[in-house]
């Protein structure tokens, strides 16, 4: 399936863009606002499919576009096999709120959900670095979600918890 890498770039004031590398697949999502919680959002989703759901999804403005990053587990094939899609949609005013149906799929590719909640580890790791002592990032308006990044951690630990 491939390897998978994930950055999220500054793309001026309140603004950045996130980048999907997926094998031998990529795809930016270009100018996602700070009037959505982009890293909280993608954080949130790579922790639900980490820790075993099957779809999440996290919504981005694009004043006025949407873009919709989708994530998705099916069972598919005979005999079955799980399949674990990271899919793209594009709607034309993020405020309409509109079914998926009515959106234009820009990606779909098929990867390890591990893998690809490990690369948002990864790239929220990276902006870590980065955080003022108040939790914010000097080019973004929004803090740092960080107790989403530690469920990630955690969902993506590979030992069991102690009981207590």
């Amino acid at each position: 399936m491939g390897n998978v890498s994930i950055s999220l770039d500054p793309a001026g004031q309140g603004w950045v863009n996130l980048t999907l590398s997926i094998g031998s697949h990529s795809f930016v999502l270009d100018g996602l606002s700070d009037t959505t919680d982009v890293f909280g959002d993608l954080v949130r989703a790579a922790v639900h499919i980490a820790a075993g759901g099957f779809d999440a999804q996290a919504r981005f403005d694009c004043e006025p576009v949407e873009l919709r990053l989708m994530l998705e587990r099916r069972w598919e094939g005979v005999p079955q096999q799980q399949v674990f899609r990271v899919r793209v949609f594009e709607f034309a005013d993020y405020y309409a709120d509109s079914p998926l149906e009515t959106g234009e799929e820009l990606f779909c590719v098929a990867c390890d959900p591990v893998a690809f909640a490990g690369a948002v580890r990864l790239a929220a790791a990276r902006l870590l670095a980065d955080v003022d002592a108040e939790g914010h990032l000097d080019w973004w308006g929004l803090p740092f979600p960080f107790r989403a990044f530690s469920a990630l951690e955690a969902a993506l630990a590979e030992r069991r918890p102690e009981v207590r």
